[in-house]
């Protein structure tokens, strides 16, 4: 699946695009300066992260620009899917996000600020091969 590039110089994206999907187009996005539009628009950049982000929601939002799916944020943290769910939902509500292409938006926009926090190490998910990937669970 590739991502159409309308006239506004805006890449389009299906709203069912999956996470690996998402990232790949949000990378192509950013390396040759087109925006990236899932049902809404981008977050734009800013100087600072939101001071109410906790660490954790932090690491599941990386975990989720990563394309990782809900249960591989669970397995890499060691905690429960619900917990997970829990921060993806409070992590959302602090940013203003609605869906999950507008928090990768966000976190592919703050990456710079996001090294500090939580690590600073990339996310890494477990290897999912073709055979058992299935479609990423969606908060």
């Amino acid at each position: 699946m590739t991502a159409a590039i309308g006239d506004s110089g805006v890449a389009l994206l299906p709203i069912s695009a999956d996470g690996p999907t998402l990232v790949n187009a949000v990378r192509r996005a950013a390396r040759a300066r087109v925006g990236v539009r899932a049902g809404v628009g981008a977050a734009p950049r800013a100087k600072e992260l939101p001071a109410e982000l906790s660490d954790r929601e932090v690491e599941v939002l990386r975990g989720i620009a990563a394309g990782c799916s809900n249960e591989e944020i669970a397995a890499v943290l060691f905690v429960s899917i619900n917990t997970v769910k829990t921060y993806i939902r409070t992590a959302y509500r602090k940013l203003h996000v609605a869906r999950r292409a507008e928090a990768v938006a966000w976190v592919m926009s703050h990456e710079p600020l996001l090294r500090g926090r939580a690590g600073g190490d990339p996310f890494r998910c477990r290897a999912r091969t073709a055979a058992t990937a299935g479609p990423p669970t969606r908060a």
